[in-house]
């Protein structure tokens, strides 16, 4: 069984999601040991890209709950648990999403706990996204107060249900 941080109840939602957007490219940003990768590969008809430092949370990204390398799972373990199925983008999100300019998603999900990488990346892939696709953003609470943060700036100006 492969690590992840999400609930089977949680994966089943994502499953739910995926079966009823029949989505033809996905994107996970933050992979950690590669379950929910699997999870949306399984539903995902095309390419489905990765993006992970591989190496765990930043020291330039590390907040108080999320110490520099928490989080860490080398490409080579992930690919041992999930396969090459996928297109890997291995580095910093900040830097490493200009690799997708210019192509569209008809499923983003964003597993990342801390404020610098997800404010930055989040609507620069937000505009990736498809008419249609959905956007899933995983742990907005309490606990991810950094993730919270970057979640709630991105959307205070726009119409737009929490679930």
């Amino acid at each position: 069984m492969i690590t992840t941080c999400h609930p089977e109840d949680e994966l089943a939602y994502i499953r739910g999601i995926l079966q009823l957007l029949e989505p033809m490219t996905s994107a996970e940003i933050g992979v950690y040991h590669g379950g929910t990768a699997r999870v949306i590969r399984e539903e995902t008809v095309d390419d489905v890209y990765l993006f992970d430092t591989f190496g765990g949370i930043m020291s330039e990204h590390a907040e108080e709950n999320w110490p520099n390398g928490d989080y860490s799972c080398s490409l080579k373990i992930v690919k041992q648990n999930i396969g090459d199925d996928f297109e890997f983008i291995k580095g910093d999100i900040c830097e490493t999403k200009y690799q997708v300019k210019g192509m569209e998603f008809d499923f983003i999900h964003f597993d990342l706990d801390v404020y610098i990488p997800l404010a930055d990346s989040l609507p620069f892939l937000y505009n990736l996204l498809s008419s249609g696709g959905v956007m899933l953003i995983s742990n907005y609470d309490d606990s991810h107060k950094g993730g919270k943060k970057a979640i709630d700036e991105f959307i205070k100006d726009k119409n737009y249900k929490r679930y």
